[in-house]
C-alpha cells in the first residue's frame, strides 16, 4: 500500500509583505479612526467597519424592521437578529485572514503590545481588534486561540477580563455616547483613553490574581 504524504504547503509559515498589509488593514478597519472622517478624506471611510456592515432601511420613515416598544423574549429575538449580520460579517473577515496567514504577522507585531495591554501574547491580537467592535467576535476568537494551544489558560483568563470590561468599547463610544460630545469640557479621545486604560488596569489585575492563586499548584497552566 502506497504510503500517504501531505503535499499541502505550511502556509501559517510564510509571512510576508502581504500578511502585514492585512494586519494592518484589519486593524485599521476595526479601530475606528477611519470612521467619518473629513471630506478631504471620505474614501477612506469605505474600508472603515461601520461603514462596511453599514445600517438597515427605514419602516415608515423612523423604525427599522425591530420596531419600537417591544419588551420580552420577542424583542430579544428581534435585536439578536439585528446583530447577526454584524457578527457575521466580522467574523467571516477575520477568517479569512486566518486563512491567510495573519495572525502569525499579528503574533510578531503585536506581542509587545498586548504584553502591555493585558499580558498576553500577540497570537490573540486579532481577537483584540476584534472585541473593539463586535463583543461576539472577539469571544469566538479567543476560543479558537486557546483551542488551537497558541494562548494558555491564564492568557485566556486576562483576555477575558480585557474584553468583558467596557465590551465593544469604540463601537458603543461613538455610536450611543456620541450625542453627548457637544456637552464635553474634554477633547472626545480624553474618555475613550480612561476606557481602554481601565480596561489594561483590570486585565492586568486579573492576571496577577490568576497566577497568585495559581501559584502553589506549577502543574497546572
Amino acid at each position: 500500500m502506497a504510503e500517504d504524504t501531505d503535499t499541502s504547503s505550511p502556509r501559517d509559515d510564510r509571512v510576508g509583505f502581504a500578511q502585514y498589509l492585512l494586519l494592518a488593514l484589519i486593524a485599521l478597519s476595526f479601530s475606528g479612526v477611519l470612521y467619518n472622517l473629513p471630506e478631504r478624506w471620505a474614501a477612506l471611510s469605505a474600508i472603515d467597519f461601520t461603514t462596511l456592515i453599514g445600517d438597515f432601511g427605514k419602516i415608515d420613515g423612523s423604525h427599522s424592521f425591530v420596531g419600537s416598544g417591544g419588551y420580552g423574549a420577542r424583542q430579544g429575538f428581534m435585536f439578536a437578529m439585528a446583530i447577526c449580520p454584524c457578527v457575521m460579517f466580522a467574523m467571516g473577515v477575520l477568517e479569512l485572514a486566518e486563512h491567510y496567514g495573519v495572525s502569525l504577522a499579528a503574533k510578531i507585531v503585536l506581542t509587545p503590545v498586548m504584553r502591555l495591554i493585558c499580558g498576553v501574547s500577540g497570537a490573540a491580537g486579532l481577537a483584540i481588534i476584534a472585541s473593539l467592535q463586535v463583543t461576539d467576535a472577539g469571544a469566538a476568537l479567543t476560543r479558537l486561540a486557546y483551542d488551537r494551544g497558541t494562548i494558555t489558560s491564564r492568557e485566556r483568563t486576562a483576555l477575558v477580563a480585557w474584553q468583558y470590561a467596557a465590551a465593544a468599547p469604540l463601537a458603543n463610544y461613538f455610536v450611543l455616547i456620541s450625542p453627548f460630545f457637544h456637552v464635553y469640557t474634554v477633547p472626545i479621545w480624553v474618555p475613550l483613553a480612561v476606557v481602554l486604560l481601565c480596561k489594561c488596569i483590570g486585565a492586568h489585575a486579573t492576571r496577577l490574581a490568576v497566577e497568585i492563586i495559581e501559584h502553589p499548584k506549577p502543574g497546572r497552566r
